[in-house]
């Protein structure tokens, strides 16, 4: 492999420390001895020997400045073990912002705290962004999956119960949002009792949004809801019927009304029973106002009827007095 190869040993004595270095050509291979404010370092690649215990440099255009293989086929056994002696640990540190300062192909095991942006995490991973307090919109983090123009294309995080002996036992919850396709984001769930995973919670593109597995109409709302809703409160956005009482407002009179529904089986101005069934329901606010609207014109029946009803009584007891003086 190395046919016109050159090697030179040199052994020099500094500061009363030996030095060794092992050269190819021009090129250092292996130099071992002391530097400035260290003891005995090693430096491979490299003239200078650094502070460091050991200093590697000078790879080859796309090779890796170290490789350490492990031939074991125990999972046990590590192939580089790094370890701080106190709370510091093991610093790896990329010499410009626009490179890697680690990369990792295979898994990675980490048995205590991650911490990226901070020093301190208190968690198991904590992000933290301090280079753009002023910006409007802080991105911590970012899901990609590879692209698919044919697949659903839903990067997903999953908080799982730890079952993976069989699913016996196994709960989950999906967190991921569809990035092709259909476009939208989905909390879904799965335990043992349920033969498949389920989506109880949906926003689409359109800003519709989905709870217990409802379905979203081709409309203008964007709550949809299965099963109800149990709440305090509802307000609705809506007119009133006090129109009723203005004068000069055209009340059917009770024959017609009696007519009417005879014919049409409804009352006049509310939608009939197959109508609504069409729709598939009724549109609350309209239909807050139209029951209003015949409540306000059954008051002015009711009214109408107990002038009557006192013209009535009021003439009995004219009647009444005539007659027995």
């Amino acid at each position: 492999m190395f046919s016109s190869l050159s090697l030179s040993l040199s052994l020099s004595l500094l500061s009363g420390k030996l030095q060794a270095q092992i050269r190819a050509t021009s090129t250092d291979l292996l130099k071992v001895g002391s530097s400035v404010g260290s003891s005995e370092n090693i430096g491979i690649g490299t003239n200078a020997l650094s502070a460091h215990k050991l200093y590697v440099t000078a790879a080859p255009s796309g090779s890796a400045v170290t490789r350490v293989l492990n031939s074991s086929t125990s999972a046990s056994v590590s192939s580089i073990a790094l370890e701080g002696v106190h709370n510091t640990g093991v610093a790896i540190a990329g010499s410009s912002t626009s490179g890697w300062a680690g990369y990792f192909t295979g898994k990675m095991y980490v048995s205590n705290r991650i911490g990226i942006g901070t020093t301190t995490p208190n968690y198991r991973l904590e992000l933290q962004n301090t280079g753009s307090t002023g910006a409007s919109r802080n991105i911590m983090l970012r899901l990609t999956n590879g692209w698919n123009s044919t697949g659903s294309n839903m990067p997903t995080i999953q908080f799982h119960n730890g079952d993976v002996m069989g699913g016996s036992n196994e709960y989950y919850w999906n967190v991921g949002a569809a990035v092709a396709s259909s476009l939208k984001f989905a909390i879904s769930y799965k335990s043992p009792a349920l033969s498949s995973e389920t989506e109880f919670f949906t926003i689409s593109h359109e800003g519709k949004v989905s709870i217990g597995g409802a379905t979203t109409a081709s409309n203008d709302y964007r709550l949809f809801v299965q099963k109800g809703i149990a709440t305090g409160k509802v307000f609705v956005s809506s007119t009133w019927a006090d129109y009723v009482f203005a004068p000069g407002y055209d009340l059917m009179p009770l024959p017609e009304v009696a007519a009417y529904i005879g014919t049409e089986g409804h009352l006049p101005g509310i939608p009939s029973a197959a109508e609504v069934e069409t729709a598939g329901g009724v549109e609350l606010s309209d239909m807050t106002l139209r029951q209003m609207e015949k409540i306000e014109e059954l008051y002015l029946h009711v009214i109408a009827l107990n002038e009557r009803i006192e013209a009535l009584e009021a003439e009995n007891t004219r009647l009444k007095s005539k007659k027995n003086p």
